[in-house]
């Protein structure tokens, strides 16, 4: 699609090009690229999942439909003839077999698609706090070790002068309180923060 683009702009004629400013050209262009990358694949991801939900939903009541059709039929059918159909008018089996076909073909679709509906929000709901959570994790864990890192290249780059006039053990206990402070001291802090920005909007949006 960028390719179409590209070739539908270097199609204008040079006229376009000689009143129309470059920065609204590359703006106009911009605007549509953004909107290749950005809205159409959210929107096409949001259709093909609705598609695919509506038809196994659809596909799903219409089979079993057709199955408790099929077994109120042969159920119907299996009674014996002496004790059932003697003594039971026809249209109360009749009134009854239709109220079970009503039954299963409009209130059973509403109550699978409104069970169907909790249930993927649910799911989603819980499928975004996990990832939301694994994100913050996995992104404390490379930002650990990133300062890790970066505190070791420091501690090599110093002289050698510093090395041999500061004993090794100064060395490493500046080195595992830097790092303590990493591992315990930044993320309490962190968690106090958070709670603590959300807390205030929440007394900003009250008043």
């Amino acid at each position: 699609m960028h390719v179409i683009l590209l070739r539908h702009v270097l199609r204008w004629p040079m006229e376009l090009f000689d009143t129309t400013p470059l920065g609204r050209v590359l703006n106009r262009f911009a605007k549509e690229v953004d909107v290749i990358d950005n809205t159409l694949p959210s929107v096409v991801r949001a259709f093909v999942t609705v598609l695919f939900t509506t038809l196994a939903l659809y596909v799903g009541a219409l089979s079993a439909s057709r199955i408790l059709h099929h077994r109120l039929l042969r159920n119907v059918l299996r009674a014996p003839l002496t004790t059932f159909f003697d003594i039971t008018p026809l249209g109360r089996v009749l009134n009854r077999f239709s109220k079970d076909v009503d039954t299963t073909d409009n209130e059973l679709p509403a109550a699978i698609r409104a069970w169907s509906a909790c249930f993927f929000g649910v799911s989603s709901k819980l499928l975004s706090l996990y990832f939301a959570v694994l994100a913050v994790v996995m992104g404390g864990i490379k930002a650990t070790l990133a300062l890790h890192q970066r505190l070791l290249a420091n501690v090599l780059r110093l002289p050698m002068a510093f090395f041999d006039t500061t004993p090794k053990g100064r060395i490493v206990a500046r080195f595992a309180n830097d790092i303590n402070a990493l591992d315990y001291s930044i993320p309490f802090n962190i968690k106090q923060f958070i709670p603590a920005i959300f807390r205030v909007r929440c007394v900003a949006e009250l008043v």
